[in-house]
Parts: C-alpha cells; sequence; structure tokens
C-alpha cells in the first residue's frame, strides 16, 4: 500500500506540473492572439521587464533544484544508505555462523541467546534479527523469504526520497524550456522596442538583446543537467539499494555452506 501511494502521489505531482506548463502556455498564447496587445510596443513595454526577471528567476530555480539533488543524493546516497547503518561486516558473518547451528535452527530461544549481542548494534539487520520468527528458523524456504521480505521493507523508507528526486529531475527540463520561452519573448521585446523608438538597434539595444538570448539558452542547459544529474542520482541510490538488499537476503543461503 506504501508503494502504491508514492508511486500515486508521484503522478499527481506530474499531473499537476503538466498543467501548470499547459496553462501557463494557455496565457502566454491568449496574449499573443489577444486584439487589443497586438502592437508590437505595447507588447514589449509589458512584457520586457517581468519576463526578464522571470527568466533569471528561472535561472535560480534551476540551480535551487540542482543543489536539492546534490543534498539528497549526499544524505541519502552516502549517509543513510552507509553500510555501517544496514549491517557491519563482523555481525554479518557470525549471523551466518549462529544460522548453521542446527540447535539455533531448531529452538528460537537458543537462537535469541546466541545473537543477543548481534541485536544490540544499530543497524537494519539487528532489528532483522530481534524480530526473528520460529517457523521461519525451522525451513529454509521461508528464512529466505524472511530476510528478503524484511530487507525490503526497511529500503521501502527511501521510496520518498527517490520519487522527490525523480520529480525534480522531470521538473527540471520544464522549468528550463519555459526559461528559454521567458529569454525569447524578452529578446523579441527588446528588438521591438528598440526599432519602434529609434528605428534601429543601439549598442546597448543589442546588448541588452544578447543577454535575453543567453539566458533562454542557459535555462535549457541547466534544465537538461538537472534530468542528467537526477537520472545519475537516482540510478546510484537505486544500486546501492538493491546491493544492500542481495547481501542481506543471501545470508539464508550462504548459511546452508559449510566454512
Amino acid at each position: 500500500m506504501a508503494q502504491y501511494d508514492n508511486g500515486f502521489m508521484k503522478h499527481v505531482k506530474q499531473i499537476n506540473v503538466l498543467a501548470i506548463a499547459v496553462l501557463l502556455v494557455i496565457l502566454l498564447l491568449v496574449s499573443f492572439m489577444s486584439p487589443g496587445i497586438l502592437d508590437s510596443k505595447r507588447l514589449a513595454d509589458m512584457f520586457e521587464p517581468s519576463v526578464s526577471a522571470a527568466g533569471r528567476l528561472c535561472v535560480f530555480v534551476l540551480y535551487a533544484m540542482t543543489i536539492v539533488l546534490i543534498v539528497n543524493y549526499i544524505y541519502y546516497g552516502v549517509l543513510q544508505l552507509s553500510r555501517r547503518n544496514v549491517y557491519a561486516d563482523e555481525q554479518r558473518d557470525e549471523l551466518i555462523s549462529i544460522l548453521r547451528l542446527p540447535e539455533a535452527r531448531a529452538d528460537i530461544h537458543v537462537f535469541r541467546e546466541k545473537t543477543k549481542k548481534l541485536t544490540e548494534m544499530q543497524n537494519s539487520l539487528s532489528e532483522i534479527i530481534a524480530a526473528m520468527l520460529p517457523n521461519a528458523l525451522k525451513q529454509q524456504f521461508m528464512l529466505e523469504q524472511y530476510f528478503r521480505t524484511k530487507i525490503e521493507n526497511h529500503m521501502n523508507r527511501f521510496s520518498g526520497p527517490l520519487n522527490t528526486i525523480t520529480t525534480i529531475s522531470g521538473l527540471g527540463p520544464i522549468i528550463g524550456f519555459l526559461g528559454t520561452l521567458l529569454g525569447l519573448i524578452s529578446a523579441f521585446a527588446v528588438s521591438a522596442r528598440a526599432i519602434q523608438t529609434e528605428g534601429q538597434m543601439s549598442p546597448d539595444t543589442f546588448g541588452q538583446l544578447q543577454y535575453s538570448l543567453v539566458i533562454a539558452i542557459m535555462t535549457s542547459v541547466f534544465g537538461v543537467v538537472i534530468k542528467i544529474v537526477g537520472s545519475v542520482v537516482r540510478q546510484a541510490i537505486l544500486s546501492k539499494i538493491n546491493k544492500i538488499q542481495d547481501e542481506i537476503a543471501s545470508i539464508p543461503t550462504e548459511s546452508m555452506y559449510s566454512e
């Protein structure tokens, strides 16, 4: 149910973003098609200052999104998904040795006594050991299912951050494209004002035009970069999660073989 809710919320966010983007496009089209504002000088006076500021705002938002992606990776991918937070090598090896003992597999009380020190470690594996079921100990298939299910449940807490990263990386190209549109509108507004008032473009006006075009190009580039960074970060975290799950889920299988 938790995975379903997370997936549903992700789609809701995507739909909301799409709706906002469509609304902005409609507003721009209505602005251009309305008879009262078709005059180029009036259009330039109306749009150029606010559009230029909006373009800079898009760049700032894209910078902020990049920082959020990096912070998410450092906190979740490096700190929270560090091996010591999930298990210790000596803890894992000791557990495998205990699972090889027939008396530990036959009696849950013996198992709990021998794994008492292992459950005192503050990590995910200690919680899995402490919640061991008697029936799971006696049947190899159930033991394998128990470990796999438990570690998957522990790793499910990262579904929220992964959805956040997916949403941000999806928003990047949209905001970048919006910044490009705003930059182009600003550039056309600058040139229209110059032609209407001076009949030609002065060096200062040409510089403003170039600045607007730079904003238009930069936002698209940043949007694509955010998409790439977001995809890399998400895949890196998923790879770590899968590796940790395999290392914990393989404990029952390794216990079947002698040292």
